[in-house]
Order: structure tokens, then sequence, then C-alpha cells
């Protein structure tokens, strides 16, 4: 009896003992992105409804909120300057950044009217006037609010940009208010551009220089309107007139650097404006110019080297008219063959970073347009006509990847990375035509240097290759023998992730100990596919899954030897 009361008492202390809490906690964030969804949210941070304890957080953030914007209309009223407003304007800017815009529309559009007649308010503090408009960059930036939902008068604020930067307003950095002013324009009527361009003509007189004409046509003309609109109140008063200044420039000028971004914006958002096709003799040899190309006979410079600065706005040119019935894609065509020659290893020189940095540009918006076409929600808002085809796609990686695959052997260490990089863009828009041209690029080399530089790129495809798994795309013939030889003898393999088998055994030969380099970017290769492949025998797999298709069972079989290429690797 004694033996059982003692377990009966330490059953019962037992009992008495805390709990051990458990070591994770199970949330589910689809519940509070739903909750947060249902309050109509603009665009805010989703990732704080992973947190478990989001409902309170939720809470508490409202309340912040609320405390904010309580405290900027108090401020406001009792024209408390210093450092009540202040200090509100900067906890909302510090929200916007930690939380996104978590209000309501009605919120969103209220702060920003307060916050702009707080910045052109006569005699304002110069250090309100910079929180403001850091807080109203903030506010505008990422939304999708226009003159419809919020209509602000354009001249208090041109007024004070043109003061601050031009005029007698020493004290206010104008410097600290083009983000706000470039973003803010948004909100202008179009109704009101033929008054801004009235009053932006007059800086074209001798009494004010070109650059400050430019400067504020650039800030304050209003570019996303409808085609009609264009027509009537925008770009059908002022593009004659700036696409002249443009023409006139000089490649040393400053002041012409920017003007391709405004024509740029223009054309991807109006596409049927206008014929562009006239436009692109200058374009062109503008962007030839800017990357320092020269003469073949003599080595005689085209350009001096200062329009460099305005590549970027140059490709966004390009990229904008590429495609639908004014297509750019002949000009194109041409400036890339002309390039190609001075992308050659033997012709490396100062113009090579200049070639890489526009086409490095290039890339980059056409991968933006095509994010704006195809996978965002809210597409690019356009005739359908002139939106890129995939035979627009495939022309485009035709006249680029050849100068591309030129730049893998690149001598200079600062710009050697680069060309990999781009061709694996390249490869993820169009991999039917960029797989078959870059493996002769890749395996055929001699030089040490070189063959790391290719293995580089080798590193930058893996993935792409890995995961080509759709038979419908449409690809070039293999240019490479023995990949050729190899597809013969295994009809069914249509893809190129059956290569990743081939890739293996070179690399696994490619470790070398008397090459630490080569060695290194081998083992790289090697430790990637490794990951991203199971180093397993999965040839019985067909034996048991009776729904795989030819080229899966193919890749199956061809799965036995991974583990003797695993042991292989390991001897090395």
């Amino acid at each position: 009896m004694t033996h059982i009361g003692y377990i009966i008492d330490m059953s019962r202390l037992a009992e008495k003992l805390p709990k051990e809490k458990p070591l994770f906690v199970v949330v589910d964030g689809a519940v509070g992105v739903k909750r947060d969804m249902a309050r109509k949210f603009g665009h805010h941070e989703k990732k704080f409804a992973l947190l478990p304890y989001h409902e309170e957080l939720s809470c508490e953030i409202d309340a912040r909120f609320e405390h904010i914007k309580h405290g900027l209309v108090t401020a406001v009223l009792v024209n408390e300057q210093r450092p009540a407003l202040r200090n509100y304007i900067f906890a909302l800017k510090t929200f916007v950044n930690t939380y996104g815009f978590r209000f309501s529309r009605e919120d969103h559009v209220n702060l920003i009217r307060l916050l702009y007649l707080i910045l052109v308010r006569k005699n304002q503090w110069p250090e309100i006037i910079h929180y403001s408009a850091k807080a109203l960059e903030d506010l505008v930036n990422r939304s999708y609010l226009s003159h419809e939902e919020l209509a602000l008068d354009w001249e208090p604020l041109f007024n004070l940009y043109y003061g601050s930067s031009y005029g007698k307003l020493d004290e206010v950095d104008g410097s600290q208010l083009r983000n706000a002013v470039f973003r803010m324009k948004r909100f202008f009527k179009p109704t009101d551009t033929p008054k801004i361009w009235d009053r932006i003509q007059v800086h074209l007189s001798p009494r004010y220089s070109t650059k400050e004409f430019c400067d504020i046509a650039l800030l304050f003309l209003s570019v996303k309107m409808t085609t009609k609109e264009h027509r009537k109140y925008g770009a059908g008063l002022w593009f004659d007139t700036m696409w002249k200044m443009y023409e006139v420039v000089e490649m040393g000028d400053k002041w012409g650097s920017e003007l391709p971004n405004l024509f740029a914006t223009l054309a991807y958002h109006n596409p049927d404006f206008m014929d562009w096709s006239s436009l692109y003799d200058t374009i062109f040899t503008r962007s030839i110019r800017a990357m320092g190309l020269s003469i073949r006979e003599g080595k005689v410079a085209v350009g001096d080297g200062t329009g460099a600065a305005s590549l970027s706005g140059l490709a966004r040119m390009v990229v904008a008219t590429l495609g639908g019935p004014y297509s750019c894609q002949l000009h194109l065509e041409r400036m890339m063959k002309l390039i190609e020659p001075f992308m050659h290893p033997s012709n490396e020189s100062s113009h090579t970073l200049l070639v890489l940095v526009f086409l490095q540009n290039i890339l980059q918006e056409l991968v933006n347009r095509y994010i704006d076409e195809r996978i965002k929600k809210h597409k690019r808002e356009v005739e359908e006509r002139f939106y890129l085809t995939d035979d627009d796609i495939a022309k485009f990686t035709d006249s680029t990847l050849q100068s591309l695959l030129y730049a893998l052997y690149v001598r200079d260490g600062t710009t050697s990375k680069a060309p990999a990089k781009l061709v694996m863009i390249l490869g993820a828009l169009c991999p039917g035509r960029v797989f078959p041209s870059t493996y002769p690029a890749i395996f055929a080399v001699d030089e040490p240097h070189r063959l790391t530089q290719t293995l580089d790129c080798l590193f930058e495809l893996v993935f792409l290759i890995a995961r080509d798994n759709d038979p419908s795309v449409k690809r070039l013939k293999m240019e490479k023998d023995w990949i050729m030889e190899m597809e013969q003898i295994r009809d069914r393999l249509s893809t190129f992730r059956c290569h990743l088998f081939y890739f293996l055994e070179m690399l696994i030969e490619g470790i070398d100990i008397n090459d630490v380099s080569k060695a290194n970017i081998s083992i790289r290769n090697l430790t990637l596919i490794f990951y991203i492949t199971p180093i397993l025998d999965y040839s019985d797999c067909v034996k048991y899954h009776k729904d795989l298709t030819d080229e899966e069972k193919a890749l199956c079989m061809m799965s036995a030897r991974l583990p003797v290429l695993a042991e292989m690797a390991l001897n090395k």
C-alpha cells in the first residue's frame, strides 16, 4: 500500500508541475492574410501574417496609425511645426516603409492631400518641406492612384521647385524635392498640361539655360495619359519641340542624356501615339556613339564617350519599340551586327564595358516588359497587337546572343562575370535557341582563363537546364557533335535536362589538382547539380510507374550511372 500511495502522490505532483511549452508553433498564415484582405488595405506587407501574435500586432499597428494620423492633423491645426509636425511626418514615413500602405484608399488619398498642402504652404520651414517631400515620395511610389482619384494644383509645386533649384529659396534644397515632384505629376489634370507647357516654354529664351528648360520639362510634363488625351493636351503639344532639342544636342551636354527616358516612357505607355519608325535612325546612331565604338579604318572614335549616361534611356527606348506594327527589330539586328566584331576577344578595349552596360540595360528592360505583359496581375494597358510575341523574343535572342557569347571570353576581371549572367537571362526567356548555341562556346576553348570563364557560364545555366521539361518548346539543332550522337542513340530525349548526365562526367574530369581555379569552378558546378538532382539509381521506377513518358523512362534508365559518378567525384 505504501508503494501504491507513493506512486499516487508522485502522479499528483506531476500534475501540479508546469507543462513544458512546445518547441514550435504552427501558424496558418492564410487566415491572417484573408483578414487583412477583407479590410481592403493598399499594397502592404503581408509577412507579418506568419507571426503567431498577428492579431494582437494588427491591433497595435492600427492604434499606431490612428495616433500618427491624429497627430498630423492636430499639429497642422495648432500650427506646431517643430517638433510635433516634423516628428509625425517622420513617423508616417517610417510606418509606410515598415508596413506598406496598411490603410484604406480614402486614408491614402487624404494623407497625400494633407502632406501636399504642408509641402507647398507659404513660408514653410525648410526642414518641414524636406520631410514632407520624402514622405510624399514613399506614399506615391508603388501606388496606383492617379488624377482621377486625386487632382492637385500644379502651380504651387512648380513655384516651390523652381525657387529652390533656380530661384532665391536658398534654404530649400531642390535636389531633395526632385523625386517627389516627379512622382506627384501623376496628380495633375491632363487639361493642365497646356498651361504647364506654356510656363515651361518661357525657359527656352536665351535668358535661361537649356538644362533648366529640360529639367523642368522632364519633371512636370505628365506622360501617363491615354493616347486621345496626349493628342489633345499632352505630347501632341510638346513632342516635336523636345525631339528637336534632342536631335541638335551634342553628346557632351549633360542635359540631353535624360531625354531618351521621356521618349521611352511615352513609347511604352502609348505605342499607338505615332509611327516611331522615323526616330530609329537617330536612336540607334546615338546608341552606337554612346557605346564609344570606332570606325575600323584608322580607328576614329565616333563619340567622345560622355554619352554613356544615356545608355539606360536608349535601352528603354529600344525595348519599348520592339514588336508591334512599328517594331525596331530590323534596326536592332543591324546594330548588333555592327557590334559583334567589337566584342570579339581580339578586339577587347574600353568600349567593351560600355557595350556590356548597354546589353545589360536592354535585357533588364526586356525582362521588365515581359513581366508587365505576361506575369503581373495589372498588365500593360495597351492593345494586344503591341505585346511581345514569342517570335519577337526569338528574333531579339538571335540578334544579341552572339555578342554575349563573344563577351564570355573577356579578360577584364571587373566585367568577366556579367556576360554569363546575361546569357542566363536570355536562356530563361528563350531556352530553345540559347542552349544549343551556348554549348559550343562553353566547350570549344583551350586557354585556361577562358575555360574557367565558360565554366562560370555553365554554372549560371545549370539550373535552367535542369528544369527544362517542356518538350513542346521549339529547339534549334544541336551544334555539338557528341551531344548529337548521344541524342541519336537515345532518340526519346527531347529536353535539355538530359544533358546534366553528360556534364557530370566532363566536370568530374575537370577536377585537376594542377589547376586550382578550374577545379574550384568544376566542384561548384558539381555541387549545384548534386543539390538539384537526386543522386540515386531510380531506373527501377519504370517497373512501378506506368504513366511515365518516353523521355522520363529514358532519364530513369540513365540514372543508373549516377551512383558511379558520385563515387568518381569523391575519388577525385
